[in-house]
């Protein structure tokens, strides 16, 4: 008597899918003792906006908010033209796949290089996920969404309430210091103090902020895309002496230094 067994379905072969990630890019960020002074130091935390390095982070909000936007706005449309060509998806499923994926791939890459941009070596992150046969990987829908809702809401609540404070305080600043009628400077000529005094010292916390709020951002996309996200890996590092920084050359990898 012959038995005839049931077929196995094919197993779902996947594609392996790596974003950009050169350690030598951020050449600046390698992970050396002394370690990072941390906020409970009273006099470091009080000369944090007038530290250089409060410069790379109001150029990262700035360009946090911009990437959201224009990330928010892809995502959206990607969703859109996805939904509405879900009846022609067996048509269009190949063409599809690949475009999605890439704009995903982008998106996460420039999100990935922002983070890097201003976190430790031994922080950083890489864009790393793995794509089935399937017509679009679900990882690469939730990474649509999370760019068109929750990356948003990150930046509204960090970047943005950055940028907000040093624009009122630059606007208050500006307008205390505009010429107006010689009547109205000498009826409001206290009034005009107190918006200057109040200007500088928004200043002041707003270049205090860039750097607690960039460090908050960067921990929120941490539990966010790293705990929930697939596709964010991290960048395995750890503190090492300058004495024992080897050289990347000298163990094939080229030029740099390991992280």
């Amino acid at each position: 008597m012959i038995e005839y067994g049931t077929a196995r379905p094919a197993a779902a072969r996947y594609t392996y899918v790596h974003g950009s990630y050169n350690p030598n890019r951020y050449a600046d960020h390698r992970v050396l003792y002394p370690t990072r002074p941390r906020l409970s130091s009273c006099p470091w935390a009080c000369a944090l906006p007038a530290q250089w390095m409060t410069l790379r982070f109001v150029l990262f909000h700035v360009a946090n908010v911009v990437a959201a936007g224009v990330s928010a706005i892809i995502s959206l449309v990607v969703i859109l033209l996805f939904v509405l060509a879900s009846p022609l998806e067996s048509w269009l499923q190949p063409l599809m796949s690949r475009v999605v994926l890439f704009i995903v791939l982008q998106l996460a890459s420039l999100d990935v290089h922002l983070y890097n941009s201003i976190s430790p070596a031994g922080e950083h992150l890489y864009v790393s996920f793995a794509l089935s046969d399937a017509s679009i990987d679900y990882e690469v829908l939730r990474a649509l969404v999370y760019f068109a809702s929750v990356k948003i809401l990150l930046v509204l609540s960090t970047s943005g309430l950055v940028l907000v404070v040093s624009a009122a305080s630059l606007a208050a600043i500006v307008l205390a210091s505009t010429p107006s009628v010689e009547a109205m400077r000498l009826e409001v000529s206290s009034t005009v103090s107190l918006w200057l005094v109040a200007g500088g010292t928004g200043l002041y916390v707003s270049g205090f902020l860039c750097h607690v709020l960039g460090r908050g951002y960067c921990d929120l996309l941490q539990r966010c895309c790293v705990d929930r996200l697939g596709m964010y890996k991290y960048v395995f590092g750890y503190c090492m002496s300058t004495l024992y920084h080897t050289p990347l050359h000298l163990m094939g990898f080229g030029s740099g230094q390991i992280v």
